[in-house]
């Protein structure tokens, strides 16, 4: 972390004096971290494949990378509102890197001992920096792993607001952990539904129709045939896929069976 600071601390430092320098680095493509590229080949992996990813536009005709278009409209904007605004652009980077700089350097807050131009403590290349990272080698540097699990609940209550506290819990954990994930090799096409000619069987309706108050429940159906074997799952297929095929089919039949059971409609 010390080091991180140490650069990302220069970085500030050259886009409050010079704001311009910030949109040409922009322009190049360039990241502050690129010393780093180099040394850790991790770390110029994801640098790489993120500025490969792309996005489509509302349309769904355009095709375009996201971090390259996002930088082209900072660092050269083509229209003429986003030329206009360009000095003001460069005033805004100068002002937030002052106040990043001035936040760095408070003596009041921790980041202050990472930092070499500081003096601090655990500056880059001192005995304390030295043996923290010795003793944090392969750990995880953020609490991320703990946070995403928050914020992926709160996003599937945000996103479904008649949704239960036991379905959102379920369900977050699910995604989380990929339960239902399927690896490389495994591409689904899409198909186009055909139009139903006949109405769905009366005995489908009937068994899985919920029971009325003390009535006698239907009988269940006959079970049917059990299923062909499924592929075989590949090493980062989630767990559902890395069960038997019916094992698979007697979990997906209890979770429908039980669903009423979890969240009567009365509850809501």
């Amino acid at each position: 972390m010390a080091r991180v600071v140490d650069i990302f601390e220069a970085a500030v430092r050259r886009g409050a004096s010079n704001g311009q320098a910030v949109l040409d680095l922009l322009d190049r493509g360039e990241s502050v971290f690129a010393v780093l590229e180099g040394e850790q080949p991790a770390f110029a992996t994801y640098r790489r494949e993120r500025c490969e990813r792309t996005t489509v536009s509302a349309n769904g005709k355009v095709k375009e990378y996201t971090l390259p278009t996002i930088r082209a409209a900072l660092a050269k904007p083509e229209d003429a509102t986003g030329r206009a605004t360009t000095r003001r652009t460069i005033e805004l980077i100068e002002v937030a890197c002052a106040a990043l700089l001035k936040e760095l350097h408070d003596p009041k807050k921790q980041t202050r001992q990472y930092l070499t131009s500081q003096d601090g403590p655990l500056a880059w290349g001192t005995d304390a920096s030295d043996a923290a990272h010795a003793d944090t080698v392969g750990a995880y540097a953020t609490n991320d792993m703990c946070e995403r699990v928050f914020g992926a609940y709160d996003a599937m209550l945000r996103e479904h607001g008649t949704i239960g506290v036991a379905a959102a819990s379920g369900e977050t954990l699910v995604r989380l952990n990929g339960d239902f994930t399927r690896g490389a090799g495994h591409a689904i096409a899409r198909r186009r539904k055909k139009a139903r000619t006949e109405p769905p069987p009366v005995e489908d309706a009937v068994a899985t129709r919920r029971p009325r108050r003390g009535a006698t429940p239907e009988p269940a159906p006959a079970p049917a045939p059990a299923p062909a074997p499924a592929a075989a799952a590949g090493p980062r297929d989630g767990a559902f896929h890395n069960l038997t095929p019916n094992q698979q089919r007697s979990l997906v039949e209890f979770a429908r069976r039980g669903t009423h059971l979890r969240r009567p409609f009365t509850s809501i």
